[in-house]
């Protein structure tokens, strides 16, 4: 018998590490009211809407994708694009018309002239795909504010990688 331990949502556990982020550590530290077997996708979608979810929900896809793919500074229309593949799963559940019953309960805002064009030219998605990729794109980075820090961090990373390189390629031993 084979047996592997499997943290939930590790590498949201390991960024909210890495970029500080008190709400994702707090979330899963009992010592201050966080639950480590609670779904960090659940509870991250009440932290950024207010809206509590299950497991079940389907919106929990939703949730999921905005922090594995927001939480490595995805642009608001790679989030189109990847609302477009969400929606697209039929495992998944989630329709445009979920979104739609989502945008209009949260009475979330069209998003600014350029913005919208940005993410209709580059996915050719429909405004409720647009709609709802920049609003969450907002209340995303406005929730998690520290997750910008792994831009800093990832460019750190690089500039580690490439010196390492360059040392390769020189005549010197």
């Amino acid at each position: 018998c084979f047996v592997r331990g499997d943290l939930a949502a590790v590498e949201l556990r390991v960024e909210g590490w890495l970029t500080d982020c008190k709400r994702i550590v707090e979330m899963f530290d009992p010592t201050v009211g966080g639950n480590l077997f609670a779904d960090p996708y659940c509870v991250g979608w009440k932290a950024m809407t207010g809206v509590e979810i299950t497991k079940k929900d389907p919106v929990r896809q939703v949730s999921k994708a905005t922090h594995l793919g927001l939480g490595f500074i995805m642009s608001a229309f790679g989030f189109a694009q990847v609302l477009l593949r969400v929606c697209s799963d039929p495992k998944s559940k989630v329709t445009e018309s979920t979104l739609r019953s989502m945008i209009l309960d949260l009475r979330w805002p069209a998003p600014p002239d350029p913005a919208s064009k940005t993410i209709f030219e580059r996915t050719g998605c429909s405004p409720t795909i647009a709609v709802a990729a920049w609003n969450v794109h907002r209340i995303f980075n406005q929730t998690y504010n520290e997750f910008g820090r792994v831009a800093e961090w990832l460019v750190r990373c690089v500039d580690v990688v490439a010196s390492v390189g360059d040392a390769r390629f020189t005549k010197d031993p």
